[in-house]
């Protein structure tokens, strides 16, 4: 039998295209996310008490967190906060999913601490500003949610 160029390029252009369109189809489908709640509904206690025991599971157990919350109107981030000294505040972008604000496992993350600030608020506008009381600045790291592996997996993602 007779080898054909043409018939083994035009197999192999059909085996390309079926396999990079089906792993482009499964990678957009399988996105993780860790589901928070409604955009107009506060964060039930069962969804912070997964999200504080996942931060300290990160942060260590004796992080203080005096607030988690939502910040901003169009674009939320669900905010870690403490009005402890030495503390850092850590925000994290949600996005909405079939009308639920959820974190996705391509989420950005904030993190703000104090230089020689004594705590840091995290703004949605303004990024991380140090407390009102002080004249001092706030550092401000801005990652992916995944370079916090423990606070991930804790969540499922």
């Amino acid at each position: 039998m007779k080898n054909n160029p043409l018939f083994s390029l035009m197999i192999f252009s059909f085996l390309l295209i079926t396999t990079t369109g089906f792993i482009q189809s499964s990678m957009d489908g399988s996105s993780k996310y860790f589901e928070i709640g409604l955009k107009d509904k506060p964060i039930s206690e069962e969804k912070k008490n997964v999200l504080l025991k996942a931060f300290k599971a990160q942060f260590g157990a004796n992080s203080k967190i005096d607030r988690v919350e939502f910040v901003g109107t169009d674009d939320l981030w669900l905010v870690f906060q403490s009005g402890g000294e030495g503390t850092n505040t850590f925000a994290i972008q949600t996005e909405m999913i079939n009308g639920k604000v959820v974190l996705n496992q391509n989420a950005v993350t904030n993190t703000c601490s104090g230089n020689p600030c004594s705590w840091c608020y995290y703004d949605s506008n303004k990024g991380c500003i140090c407390n009102k009381d002080s004249a001092g600045k706030c550092n401000h790291t801005q990652t992916s949610i995944m370079e916090f592996r423990v606070f991930g997996s804790n969540l499922g993602l």
